[in-house]
């Protein structure tokens, strides 16, 4: 990985000893599980231990591992959550600005599956600073769920972390003979009394060592006193300084105090432990920070002063918590109010939160509710949805924002337009602003026209504002595809596209987003799929923990749509370990499971994400996802021969695709078009493919089979247009209806063109229904036995109805089954009795005009020379799958009476020749007064005639 200097794991130091076994215990543990903890007090070489263990580790790792850091002043932890984010999404090519921890669940799983999709180790020093639960979820989460990455934190309390039982290496003071000989190797000219002197008064730890080694008093034992002894005055001025920082001090700012030690005097404090040196820059050590701080509080104000100007937003932040904590509040809300929206925006949220969290000030209100927008969840978020509108315009906004993030959609539309309405002349950005929050709220309750109206109004507020403008016309394309007005979608999107480099980096990633849903939602999945690819090779991609879901949604999706269905069922897998967490989530992963299940042929599987599906949708009050959610259904009903509610009605609101699958639903249920005939043509791909099928089986129920096949063949051609393999299966599929239910020669051509995309898709269901047509097309040569497996596998698809029909057994068929059903019971397959059996298990029959028998495993057996064994399975199917001894006996040897004495041996020997021709004596059993076929499966016998018997 290409990670930044700050991210790096630190070497070991050059001269590391005593701690061979531990670094055995570490390793140890991090080859047998996903999360390890390094517990002991402060100054024992936590860290150092780490780092030396994953440096010794094989195979090697040190080039996969991402180094962090808590600080005394981010005690929740979330500060150090959002930067674990922000480095994993980098490293996974993401750039721009976070998104928020809107589900702390989803968040934390994201994390998860980041660090696994990196094989990466991450190292979190010094949690003992963190008593916020969210870094322990996370520890625990990766505990229960990471399978590559390694988790290691140390910290100097035991962490409550579920999970991680014998996870804790304890880490306890070095012995003072290796302290002494760390003494002599760090001071080569040191007399063996003071290193054993100074061995004695480190108490074990190397931390301290190094401060008893670096006084000028080598007789003094007052350790903690003689800190800066020694140092000069710039170097103490700076140390002191330093101290008081909670976070550490970018290399960048270190003359940020307006003093700043020689460079010799730097790489001394660092070697006498007094200063150290980690990713995120420089900080006096933890222990003897506890010690510096006490006492004089008026430096507050000065290092405040210095800090306030500094241009790194860390150090900003720092400089208003010195001045809360000491309580200059004018001073402190003065750089709130003018700094926060940057500080926000670097992703100093979690931390200033933090620092105004309890103060009750009205001019802080607008940065408190930047930071639980940022947030999106949480507490700072439920503080937020608190609080009463605000006067001030801009602040108004931002509480708009976290009504529109709660998904009080309708409070946040119509609130945002009076705000618009309001500020229009006094403030056009936020009447623009407003007028954006109010077109996306309108259209997530599918209010298109309002958003349509929204996005105009924004427009004209802010006529040369480039990203007001873009974002309007993204989210008009957005509702115009709701309203079926595709054609100026489309005329938006590709001036959007001609757009993109005069927008900023966040604008251009948001546009992309928008514009890759609209060509989703206008069924062009190839042109969504060149979008989101060039946006990631780009870098325009979220570094939020929300692009890793949409990598899962979006990602299956497309797997699915273009055919990959390796691809899609591991992503699929991926989504379905973090769907539970997220409604969002988990209806998108209903919704593709769904997909799958269904190309699959499995709609049990795929009746359960149904039903999970809906409860989703239910769940969530959604008036977007509301507005596809029949859509699935529909398509069921279509596949499985379903009833179609004749009450259904379409709503306006509905996406063309549930429309179009509606009205398709109809044809086949019912064979009425009526729905079909209202709807028109539309530039939403799969709906007109969708469209095009229904048109072609409404053709093909009512006998007009050259209008079926074209209009089969017009979806077949949209489909392939966009690689969409999954519609394109299902056009050949129709088109095979039309060519077998009006008998056409091109039917077996067909059938071998849907065997190669079944193939392709490694979709089960439609290399069955490739089958069934190749056997149809073959005409008076079809295959029974063929057509009794069909009919067992599967159940409820096409090809097994439509076999079981064939075969004579009941089986549900709509308008279509019946069509093709009734034209290759009269042209093609020969008549079949069935005479036993009635589960949709594979079964035995008896071709009468070539004396073969087939049986449930496949395999077929040659009677033709085997006259007895024919005659007794023709005497049992005659006799509706049983007979007794004396009618079989009667039948097999055509004689007129039948003695037990004389002729049961014989039929006793015949039968057990008969099973042994079967391979399977079960499959003819021993009754109480004869014999009979096994009543669990199905007997056929195919009669030499082409006349359907009675």
């Amino acid at each position: 990985m290409g990670t930044a200097l700050r991210l790096r794991l630190r070497n070991p130091p050059p001269i590391f000893l005593g701690r061979d076994e531990e670094c055995r215990t570490v390793i140890e543990a991090l080859d047998r599980a996903p999360v390890t903890i390094v517990c002991g007090s402060g100054g024992l070489g936590k860290t150092s231990l780490v780092s030396a263990a994953l440096h010794r580790r094989t195979p090697p790792c040190v080039d996969r591992t991402l180094a962090f850091s808590a600080t005394p002043g981010d005690r929740t932890g979330e500060q150090l959550a959002k930067e674990i984010m922000t480095a994993l999404s980098s490293e996974m090519g993401a750039k721009g600005g976070g998104e928020g921890m809107a589900d702390t669940a989803t968040f934390v799983a994201s994390c998860v599956d980041l660090a696994d999709a990196l094989d990466a180790v991450i190292v979190l020093d010094d949690l003992h600073f963190v008593t916020g639960p969210i870094v322990r979820e996370l520890l625990s989460s990766a505990a229960a769920y990471a399978r590559r990455s390694r988790w290691i934190a140390t910290s100097r309390a035991a962490l409550d972390i579920a999970g991680i039982e014998g996870q804790t290496v304890n880490v306890s003071g070095l012995s003072e003979e290796t302290l002494m000989e760390l003494a002599g190797a760090w001071s080569k000219n040191i007399a063996s009394q003071d290193a054993a002197r100074a061995a004695r008064d480190a108490n074990g730890s190397p931390f301290w060592l190094r401060i008893r080694l670096g006084q000028q008093n080598a007789a003094t034992s007052d350790v903690a006193g003689a800190l800066l002894s020694g140092l000069s005055r710039r170097a103490e001025a700076w140390v002191r300084a330093l101290a008081w920082l909670e976070v550490p001090l970018p290399e960048s700012a270190l003359a940020v105090f307006g003093v700043l030690p020689e460079a010799a005097e730097l790489r001394a404090l660092e070697l006498r432990g007094l200063v150290e040196r980690v990713p995120a820059g420089l900080r006096v050590h933890a222990v003897a920070r506890s010690l510096l701080v006490k006492g004089a509080p008026e430096e507050h104000a000065s290092v405040a002063e210095a800090l306030a100007k500094s241009t790194e937003p860390s150090l900003v932040t720092e400089a208003i918590r010195l001045d809360i904590a000491g309580e200059r509040a004018t001073r402190a809300a003065e750089t709130v109010t003018t700094r926060f929206t940057r500080l926000v925006a670097a992703g100093q949220a979690p931390r200033l939160w933090q620092i105004l969290e309890g103060l009750d000030d009205p001019r802080l209100l607008g940065a408190k509710l930047a930071c639980a927008v940022d947030f999106g969840g949480g507490l700072p978020f439920e503080w937020a949805l608190e609080q009463a509108e605000p006067a001030d315009p801009a602040t108004r906004l931002l509480w708009l924002r976290a009504l529109e993030l709660s998904s009080r959609m309708g409070d946040a539309a119509d609130r945002a337009r009076v705000l618009a309405r309001e500020v229009e002349g006094s403030h056009p950005p936020i009447a623009a602003q407003a007028w954006l929050l109010a077109a996306r709220a309108s259209f997530m309750l599918t209010r298109s026209d309002d958003a349509i109206d929204a996005t105009a109004r924004a427009k004209a507020v802010a006529p040369n504002d480039l990203e007001v403008g873009a974002r309007a016309d993204a989210w008009m394309a957005r509702a115009y595809v709701i309203v079926d007005r595709c054609k100026e979608a489309l005329a938006l999107c590709a001036s959007l596209e001609s757009r993109l480099p005069s927008l900023d980096l966040a604008t251009r990633r948001d546009i992309e987003e928008l514009r890759g849903t609209v060509f989703v939602n206008l069924g062009r999945t190839r042109r969504a799929y060149d979008v989101f690819v060039r946006a990631k090779n780009e870098g325009l991609v979220s570094v939020a923990q929300r692009s890793v879901r949409v990598r899962l949604v979006r990602g299956s999706l497309f797997a699915l749509e273009l055919g990959r269905f390796g691809e899609a069922r591991r992503l699929l897998d991926e989504l379905g370990r973090v769907a539970h967490r997220s409604e969002e989530l988990f209806v998108f992963h209903s919704m593709n499971e769904f997909r799958y299940w269904t190309a699959i042929g499995d709609y049990e599987t795929a009746e359960g994400h149904l039903a999970a599906l809906s409860r989703g949708v239910t769940t969530s009050k959604s008036g977007y996802w509301s507005s596809w959610s029949a859509s699935p259904s529909h398509y069921l009903g279509v596949i499985a021969a379903r009833p179609f509610d004749e009450d259904f009605s379409a709503r306006p609101t509905d996406f063309s695709l549930t429309r179009a699958l509606g009205a398709w639903h109809e044809v086949r249920a019912t064979g009425k078009p009526t729905r079909l005939e209202a709807e028109t043509d539309t530039e939403v791909l799969d709906s007109a493919i969708v469209l095009a099928l229904a048109r072609s089986n409404a053709a093909t129920v009512r006998g007009d089979g050259g209008a079926a096949a074209t209009h089969a063949s017009t979806a077949i051609a949209l489909a392939e247009e966009e690689g969409l393999v999954l519609w394109q299966a299902d056009g050949l599929l129709t088109l095979a209806e039309a060519l077998a239910a009006s008998g056409s020669a091109q039917l077996g051509s067909t059938a071998l063109e849907l065997e190669r995309v079944a193939a392709q898709l490694g979709a089960r269901r439609y290399m069955n229904e490739a089958a069934f047509y190749k056997e149809v097309a073959r005409g008076a040569d079809a295959d029974p036995a063929r057509l009794d497996r069909l009919a067992a596998e599967q159940p409820g698809t096409h090809a097994a109805r439509r076999s079981r029909a064939l075969l004579g057994s009941d089986a549900e068929l709509d308008h279509v089954d019946a069509k093709v059903v009734a034209r290759a019971r009269s042209s093609s397959v020969k008549p079949v009795r069935v005479t036993a059996g009635t589960s949709a298990r594979p079964g035995l029959g008896l071709d009468s005009r070539t004396s073969r028998v087939w049986l449930p495993n496949g395999s077929q057996v040659d009677l033709s020379r085997k006259p007895v064994a024919m005659k007794i399975l023709l005497a049992l199917l005659d006799g509706g799958g049983r007979a007794t001894k004396e009618e079989l006996v009667i039948k097999v040897w055509s004689i007129d009476d039948y003695h037990p004495l004389r002729d049961d041996k014989r039929l006793q020997v015949a039968i057990g020749r008969l099973r042994a021709l079967l391979g399977d004596d079960a499959l003819v059993e021993t009754t109480e007064d004869g014999y009979r076929i096994a009543p669990d499966i199905p007997a056929y016998r195919v009669l030499p005639d082409v006349t359907q018997p009675s």
